[in-house]
C-alpha cells in the first residue's frame, strides 16, 4: 500500500532542508533576521526523513519476509537489497559526478572541510561529503538498509524482532560508552539518531495492527513538540556542537508523532495531502541531492550577470528555490525513474516502481 501522506510529508521535509540551505550561498542573506530560526527548524526535515525511512523499510522488509515461503530466503533478501541499492546509488553517482566536475569552478563546500577518500564517498561509507553536503545523512540510510537486509535474511518472518535486537545493541554500546568514558556513541554505527528509524518502525507496526486513534492529537503534539524541540536545540548550541541524542530527543520523537498522525488520518480516510505535494514527494530524493549544488551554480550565475545588489534578495532566493525544485522534478522524471526501470529489468527481471500516486483520492470523512 502506498501512503499519500507519507509522500506529501517527504515533500515538506525536503522543502524544509532546501529552504534552510538557501542562506549559505548568498552572502548578503546570511545575516537575515529569519536565518537563525529557519536554520533551527529546517534541518529537522532530515529527522522526519529518517522516521519515514524506518516506516517504509520495515513495511517493505516485512512484506518481503512474507514471500519467503514462495520464493525462498535468498531470493527474497536479494530482491530487497537490490531494490534498496538501485534506489539510492545510481542517481547519487550521477549527482556526485556532476559535482566533481563543478567543484573546481563553484564553491560546493567550505574550504576548511576535510576531503575524504573517493571510495568512501562513492559508497556512502564515509563523511563529511565535500561534493554533496547533504550526503552525510545517506551514510545512516545505507547502514540501516544493510542491517535491515541482514535482519530479513536471518529473521524473515520476524524482521521487527531482528531490527529491535540491533537497536538494543546500539543502546547497550551507548550505555557502556557513557560508563567507560569512551566516544563510541559519536560514531555512525552507534549514533543516537539511528533510533529515529526505530520510531518509524514502531509507527508502521501500530498502523499495521489497525491502531489509528488520536490522529489529530498526535499530529498537533508532534508539530508543537517539533517547534519547541528545534528552539531548545538552537538555544543549547544547535546542530554542530550537540551530540546526536539531543537531535533524536528534540526532533526525532516529535517527528514520529507527526508521521503517525498523518498516516492515521489517511488510514481512517479523513484527509490526505494535495496531489501536487504528493508528486513533489516522489521527487524528494532527487531534490535533496541536487539542491545545494544548484544553489552554488545559480549564485555563480548571479555573480557573473552582475545582479547581486541590484535585484532584491527575496527575488534571488525565490529564483534559487524555483530552479532547484525544477531540477529535482526533472531529475526524478528523466533520470531517476528511467534508471530504476532499466536496472530493475536488468537485475531483477521486473519493473521497479517508484512511489505510486493514487489516481483517485479516497472518499474522506469529516474530522
Amino acid at each position: 500500500m502506498t501512503f499519500l501522506n507519507i509522500q506529501g510529508l517527504r515533500a515538506i521535509a525536503a522543502l524544509m532542508v532546501v529552504i534552510s540551505h538557501v542562506f549559505w550561498p548568498l552572502v548578503t542573506v546570511r545575516t537575515h533576521w529569519a536565518q537563525p530560526y529557519v536554520e533551527a527548524i529546517g534541518p529537522g526535515g532530515v529527522d522526519i526523513f529518517f522516521v519515514i525511512s524506518g516506516f517504509i523499510i520495515y513495511m517493505v522488509a516485512k512484506r518481503s519476509g512474507e514471500t519467503v515461503g514462495q520464493v525462498g530466503r535468498v531470493k527474497a533478501t536479494y530482491e530487497f537489497a537490490v531494490k534498496r541499492l538501485i534506489r539510492i546509488y545510481p542517481i547519487y553517482w550521477v549527482v556526485f559526478a556532476v559535482a566533481s566536475l563543478l567543484m573546481t569552478h563553484v564553491e560546493l563546500a567550505p574550504a576548511w572541510m576535510e576531503q575524504k577518500p573517493l571510495l568512501g564517498l562513492l559508497t556512502l561509507t564515509d563523511q563529511p561529503n565535500n561534493r554533496i553536503l547533504a550526503g552525510w545523512t545517506l551514510n545512516f540510510e545505507v547502514y540501516f538498509y544493510a542491517v535491515a537486509t541482514v535482519a530479513l535474511f536471518i529473521f524473515p518472518r520476524h524482521v521487527f524482532l531482528g531490527l529491535m535486537l540491533w537497536f538494543l545493541s546500539i543502546f547497550a554500546v551507548i550505555v557502556a560508552a557513557f560508563k567507560t568514558g569512551n566516544t563510541w556513541m559519536f560514531d555512525v554505527p552507534f549514533a543516537s539518531i539511528l533510533f529515529e528509524f526505530m520510531f518509524g518502525m514502531i509507527v508502521a507496526a501500530l498502523i499495521q495492527r489497525g491502531v489509528t486513534g488520536y490522529a489529530l492529537t498526535c499530529t498537533l503534539i508532534g508539530v508543537a513538540g517539533f517547534l519547541i524541540g528545534a528552539e531548545v536545540n538552537r538555544v543549547h548550541g544547535g546542530w554542530g556542537p550537540l551530540p546526536s541524542w539531543w537531535r533524536m530527543s528534540c526532533l526525532g520523537i516529535p517527528s514520529a508523532f507527526i508521521v503517525y498522525g498523518l498516516v492515521a488520518f489517511e488510514a481512517r480516510k479523513v484527509w490526505t495531502f494535495p496531489n501536487y505535494l504528493v508528486k513533489l514527494g516522489d521527487s524528494s530524493y532527487s531534490l535533496y541531492l541536487w539542491h545545494q549544488m544548484i544553489f552554488a551554480v545559480v549564485v555563480a550565475g548571479f555573480t557573473w550577470a552582475g545582479v547581486l545588489g541590484k535585484v532584491p534578495n527575496v527575488f534571488l532566493v525565490l529564483g534559487m528555490l524555483g530552479i532547484a525544485i525544477a531540477v529535482g522534478l526533472a531529475s526524478f522524471h528523466y533520470l531517476e525513474k528511467p534508471m530504476l526501470r532499466v536496472l530493475g529489468n536488468l537485475l531483477l527481471h521486473k519493473r521497479v516502481e517508484t512511489s505510486k500516486i493514487a489516481t483517485q483520492k479516497p472518499e474522506l470523512k469529516h474530522i
